[in-house]
């Protein structure tokens, strides 16, 4: 469990298995849709559970070089508590959570 990375084309978002359940919604979709995360599970080799957590893999959008995001935990709208890049915005009056996907995109012909 860390804070998001970018890999390849994909941001990996993780979250503790404190929840029940985790979402997440994006600046560029308006917070329209909540996308819940997937649980991940952990076995030793007695094929018992040592330990799990939640993830979620956004496919970026071509055009997209920062995301803004909110994390709904439990019904609750939050901040990622792993993430310590946030901003203010304006226009929603809310605090977001920032991603910097700043990447070459090469054009497309």
């Amino acid at each position: 469990v860390s804070s998001p990375y970018l890999k390849d084309n994909k941001i990996i978002f993780t979250a503790n298995n404190d929840a029940r359940s985790v979402g997440i919604a994006f600046d560029f979709e308006n917070y329209k849709t909540i996308h819940y995360f997937k649980i991940k599970k952990q076995y030793d080799l007695n094929n018992e559970e040592i330990n799990s957590f939640f993830f979620y893999v956004l496919d970026l959008p071509k055009t997209i070089q920062k995301v803004k995001y909110r994390l709904v935990i439990d019904g609750l709208w939050t901040l990622d508590p792993l993430n310590d890049k946030y901003s203010y915005d304006e226009k929603t009056d809310l605090i977001l959570s920032d991603f910097d996907a700043t990447r070459y995109i090469p054009p497309v012909t």
